[in-house]
Parts: C-alpha cells; structure tokens; sequence
C-alpha cells in the first residue's frame, strides 16, 4: 500500500486519504489497509473526527491497457475507529465498519487486478 495523497479540511475535522494497492489485491486486504490508514489518522490528529478512504489500484480496461481506477471508498467516525478491534475480522465484518461505501464494479465480487474496468 502507498500513500498518494491526504487532504484535511479544518471546517469539518475530516481527513480525506488515498492509497494504492497492488494489482491483485483481494477486497478484505484492502478493507484492511483502509482501516489501518483510518486508524493512523485519527491517532496521529486528535481534531480528526472523520476520514475518508479511498484505495485505489490497476485495473484493465476493455483494451487491455492497465489503468487506476478507484477500487473503494469508505467513510469512517473516529469514534468507530476507536471501537472496533479488526482482529481476525471477517471481510463482511470490516466492511460495516464503513459507511458510504463504494466497490468499483469490476472488483466487487473478487480481487482488484485481473478484472475488466467497468466502462465510465
């Protein structure tokens, strides 16, 4: 997982976070990262009551040409960071943690890489 970017916006006391993630990434990793990420920020910035994550990776498109493309986004409370413990979790699990949540089409029902973009 890379860091590509963090936007903090004072007046709401949300921190907005994107990383990529290899090609090939399955979707409970990637719910992994985003809560570690989730749970970095709110540690590290006690004004931070709300983050937003958003992971994205390669995907092919209906050429056959590798391109980044969101793969999630996810919405989580610094008071949800604080509560759960993603010990062991399963993906279903980690996913209601966040709210909002996004999967990108072509990803949903497996892994990141290897799948077909959905046509924008």
């Amino acid at each position: 997982m890379d860091l590509r970017g963090v936007v903090a916006d004072p007046r709401s006391n949300r921190m907005f976070i994107t990383v990529h993630v290899a090609p090939q990434t399955d979707q409970k990793t990637i719910l992994d990262d985003a809560f570690a990420v989730a749970q970095r920020s709110v540690m590290a910035d006690r004004n931070v009551e709300n983050v937003t994550v958003r992971v994205d990776t390669e995907l092919r498109s209906d050429q056959g040409s590798p391109t980044t493309q969101i793969a999630f986004v996810g919405d989580i409370s610094r008071t949800g960071v604080q509560k759960h413990k993603p010990e062991n979790d399963s993906k279903e699990t980690m996913e209601a943690i966040f709210s909002n949540v996004y999967w990108a089409p072509g990803i949903a029902a497996s892994t990141a890489g290897g799948q077909t973009a959905s046509p924008q």
